[in-house]
């Protein structure tokens, strides 16, 4: 199952003299694309707070598959790859 989250241009801000995105915005959109899947389960900031519980990341890992450049369209996705017993 796949879920789109958002849609954004690469700004030049978030580019190096290449004009490739830097590291610290690919950061940056996968944590903003977090909080998104997070409000779109009721799992975010609001339900933390009432729920007096949240989430953390631990770890990440990042790839460059593809180079993004500036003024490209970034899509952020979210699929689901496998579960477990608890859900």
């Amino acid at each position: 199952m796949t879920f789109h989250l958002a849609s954004r241009k690469i700004i030049k801000d978030w580019t190096d003299y290449n004009e490739h995105m830097n590291m610290a915005y690919y950061v940056l959109i996968f944590d903003e694309a977090w909080e998104t899947m997070l409000n779109k389960f009721e799992m975010g900031g609001a339900k933390a707070q009432i729920n007096k519980r949240s989430t953390m990341v631990v770890e990440t890992r990042t790839t460059y598959d593809n180079e993004v450049k500036e003024n490209e369209e970034n899509k952020e996705t979210v699929k689901q790859i496998g579960t477990d017993r608890n859900i």
